[in-house]
């Protein structure tokens, strides 16, 4: 008689565990993205020819006195160079920022929840020049959050992520949604980053998964049988 590996099977459902457990996790926001990325996420380049490099998840809704897209800009010397995962984006000219008046800019971005099992809060982190003063879910200036130094302290926002936000998901509903990044600038350029980061349940799901089947590997063979010619 051969021998039985009952311990397959039990790694076989382990798998069907984490399928499930991953599977189960809130999908999340559709469309939204980092500043500065295509519609696969991967970052944009500023122009070497031409022509603007635009983004086409953010517009510049509100500020004196311009309103339309963004472009890709080169970072100065003084902002926090781009990744991997996102660019800046600001007022500009073939991918060089320009000096603007005074005021608020609004940088909106769209995106949406498809069903309420998705909606979920949204976190990540920033930096901006001059300094993003409030950050408001769906056009809603009553549930605005209101960010603490240092990156309210001008001249300390765009040398590197000060700042982390969180809006909770009681912020949003089923549908289109909106986010509007409210930028400060006092009469230079104006520019934005943004990444967002991970929905924590959905990591939390995935990495219990893991756990199960590092748990099934190094379990004792107990479950073998070996049977006799």
């Amino acid at each position: 008689m051969p021998f039985i590996r009952r311990a397959a099977s039990v790694t076989s459902a382990a798998a069907l565990t984490l399928v499930a457990l991953t599977g189960s996790s809130n999908a999340g926001p559709t469309g939204l993205f980092n500043t500065g990325v295509n519609s696969l996420g991967v970052p944009l380049t500023p122009p070497t020819i031409a022509t603007d490099t635009v983004d086409l998840h953010y517009t510049l809704v509100a500020n004196p006195p311009l309103t339309g897209m963004f472009e890709v800009l080169n970072p100065f010397d003084s902002w926090v160079g781009d990744d991997s995962a996102s660019s800046w984006i600001g007022v500009g000219n073939l991918g060089n920022a320009t000096a603007e008046s005074a005021g608020k800019y609004d940088y909106q971005t769209s995106f949406m929840f498809t069903s309420p099992a998705d909606i979920t809060f949204i976190a990540g982190q920033l930096a901006a020049d001059n300094a993003v003063t409030e950050i408001i879910p769906d056009e809603i200036p009553a549930n605005a959050i209101f960010l603490n130094p240092p990156c309210s302290v001008p001249g300390t926002c765009f040398t590197g992520f000060l700042t982390s936000f969180e809006l909770p998901a009681g912020d949003f509903t089923v549908g289109m949604n909106t986010l509007d990044f409210i930028v400060r600038n006092d009469g230079s350029e104006t520019g934005l980053r943004v990444e967002f980061v991970p929905e924590p349940p959905t990591l939390a799901l995935l990495g219990s998964g893991l756990l199960l089947l590092g748990l099934v590997r190094h379990r004792p063979r107990a479950g073998r049988v070996v049977g006799r010619p």
